[in-house]
């Protein structure tokens, strides 16, 4: 049945909008019981101040608005299909990305938004069972334990409901003889990846987060003995983000104690937007920057207060090979 603005509170939005020039005097503006005030220009020559209100209809009905942008608005709740948005803004974290064979970690599967229930599907090719991780959510995050992971691989979840879909996946690694010393040098466990180099036009999205708080390691060992490459990761902010990055024959190698070298200068810095760099190629005994057979680190690190506006601001058109 219609129902006047004055009388609502959860579905649909009721406005009205007041504006005024600013002066060296005060002003008053004061909205109707039951509206709160809502500023916009603050600190400019003229302010807009918008008085809102909220109507609710019963579960399982929807709102129809009629008399929008005039003094009264009218609220009819009845039959009809909500309106579905689709997953979006989505993450799926890792506690624990490397260790030795047979390691566990806890899945945490997220959305920024979107309507729920969102139903997931889950995949691995670590070795792990992923059988008993929750196969919907009624809120826009739940997790899901895992163990045995036997191999590096990938965990996937594709997030969906009746206006669309979403996927992400986040790697692990399994490390050879002894789980996560390799990376004691690392400030906090690190996210790494063992099988993202060679790669054109990729993504570290594939790889996991990386944001203002984040370590990403990409490990790998050239086969390659000559040649004359460069490293493009293109940032997806614009004016994005502070970085560092290192390129080692050791992880987290921030001292830059073992940092290699291109043109007589280590490979090394800090980026405010795409990542790029030079290497050369080469065998034992060579001054190559990087010798075939040799295991080699990229460390990228997300700097505190850098600015990623979201969970993941990930490099993408990645070439690294």
């Amino acid at each position: 049945m219609p129902n006047l603005f004055n009388t609502f509170s959860r579905a649909a939005l009721v406005a009205i909008g007041l504006t005024f020039a600013a002066s060296a005097s005060a002003q008053t503006i004061s909205c109707p019981t039951g509206f709160n005030t809502v500023v916009a220009g603050a600190g400019s020559a003229s302010v807009q101040i918008t008085c809102q209100a909220v109507a609710s209809c019963p579960t399982g009905q929807v709102a129809t608005v009629t008399g929008g942008g005039t003094q009264t608005a009218i609220v009819t709740c009845g039959e009809g299909t909500p309106i579905v948005s689709a997953p979006s803004g989505c993450s799926l974290n890792a506690t624990v990305t490397s260790g030795a064979a047979g390691f566990g970690t806890t899945l945490t599967a997220a959305c920024g938004s979107g309507t729920t229930p969102i139903t997931l599907a889950w995949g691995t090719n670590t070795g792990a069972s992923v059988a008993n991780c929750p196969t919907s959510m009624a809120g826009l995050s739940t997790t899901c334990n895992v163990s045995g992971i036997a191999q590096s691989g990938n965990f996937t979840v594709n997030f969906s409901n009746s206006a669309g879909n979403n996927d992400k996946s986040r790697s692990v690694t399994v490390q050879s003889g002894g789980g996560g010393a390799e990376y004691a040098a690392c400030e906090k466990t690190p996210t790494v990846s063992t099988g993202f180099y060679p790669v054109t036009n990729g993504t570290t999205a594939d790889i996991g987060e990386l944001n203002d708080d984040a370590i990403m390691v990409i490990k790998f060992t050239p086969t390659r003995s000559s040649s004359t490459k460069s490293a493009n990761f293109s940032s997806v902010y614009s004016g994005d983000k502070t970085r560092e990055y290192v390129l080692s024959s050791t992880p987290c190698d921030f001292a830059y104690t073992n940092a290699v070298v291109y043109g007589g200068k280590k490979v090394k810095g800090t980026t405010y937007s795409n990542l790029t760099f030079k290497y050369t190629y080469g065998t034992e005994g060579s001054t190559a920057t990087l010798i075939k057979g040799r295991p080699y680190y990229l460390t990228i690190r997300g700097v505190a207060g850098g600015g990623c506006p979201s969970g993941d601001c990930p490099y993408t058109g990645v070439t690294f090979k």
